[in-house]
């Protein structure tokens, strides 16, 4: 597999990994009270231990 196959692989699996988060969030519902803290031990919120694994910085 080239360099660009795998970074299309990449990108792809992390726009996946971002709409099974989104979803997760969604089927929670905790999100509408996020701005009071409800997410702050979500390991899946914004910011949180995936972001950096999301970010193709």
């Amino acid at each position: 597999m080239s360099e660009a196959e795998m970074m299309t692989k990449i990108q792809r699996l992390q726009s996946e990994l971002k709409d099974a988060r989104n979803e997760l969030c969604y089927q929670c519902k905790r999100y509408k009270e996020a701005h009071l803290g409800a997410c702050d031990d979500c390991r899946y919120r914004h910011g949180g231990e995936w972001e950096e694994d999301l970010n193709d910085d």
